[in-house]
């Protein structure tokens, strides 16, 4: 086997990524990586069959083993996500039938699988798209958020719940292409209702905000 194609193609491929991703400003993740894992841990292992002598061999093993086994635990035990926090002050709080929106849109899934989990009675919102939470439309994604007039937006989902119904808002900024957009949210929302608590859970990679605004007539 020539580890070399392998080695070739695995280079070529990380190098090709990053480079599209520098020239077209997008992100990236070390997760992305994962597409030349294979090849990459074929190279290794065909690396550590060339070591003499065989005790080497063994300790290499030993010590790439072990540091796989820390990393995988280390990213078991990572919270990524504030979902959990966010699901527990509505199951908590909330009242059936509350509305609670998400944005960006990109919260949508964690939230809603957690919600759902603990059988919290509300309705999940996603900004700006107002469909189902459990996914994210990725087609024209930028352009599309960018269309959204927050003002716009705030009024349509209020005339469309009433007066009656507390709003919740689960958010957090930073994120591109909804630079501002959530806080013009949060803004609007203790305008039209005023604020009744807000809460920051941080401590993990996405930290989340979440806000309560009470109906008009307990305003």
């Amino acid at each position: 086997l020539d580890v070399r194609v392998l080695a070739g193609v695995a280079g070529g491929t990380l190098l090709l990524g990053s480079g599209v991703a520098f020239v077209t400003g997008g992100a990236y993740a070390s997760r992305y990586a994962s597409a030349v894992a294979p090849f990459v841990l074929v190279v290794a292992a065909v690396g550590i069959t060339r070591l003499r002598p065989t005790w080497v061999q063994v300790s290499v093993v030993a010590i790439g083993g072990a540091l796989v086994v820390a990393a995988i635990g280390n990213n078991a035990g990572d919270q990524r996500t504030q979902a959990d926090d966010v699901a527990a002050e509505l199951d908590a709080r909330a009242g059936r039938g509350d509305v609670v929106v998400v944005c960006p849109d990109q919260l949508g899934p964690a939230i809603e699988r957690v919600v759902s989990e603990r059988e919290v009675d509300v309705r999940l919102v996603p900004y700006p798209a107002m469909d189902d939470p459990r996914f994210v439309d990725w087609r024209d994604y930028e352009e599309r958020n960018d269309a959204v007039d927050p003002d716009e937006w705030v009024a349509d989902l209020l005339a469309d719940v009433g007066d009656d119904t507390r709003v919740w808002l689960a958010w957090f900024s930073d994120y591109r292409t909804f630079v501002g957009d959530c806080e013009a949210l949060a803004v609007l929302f203790e305008a039209n209702r005023g604020v009744a608590s807000e809460e920051s859970f941080t401590g993990a990679f996405e930290n989340h905000n979440l806000s309560e605004f009470p109906p008009v007539a307990s305003g």
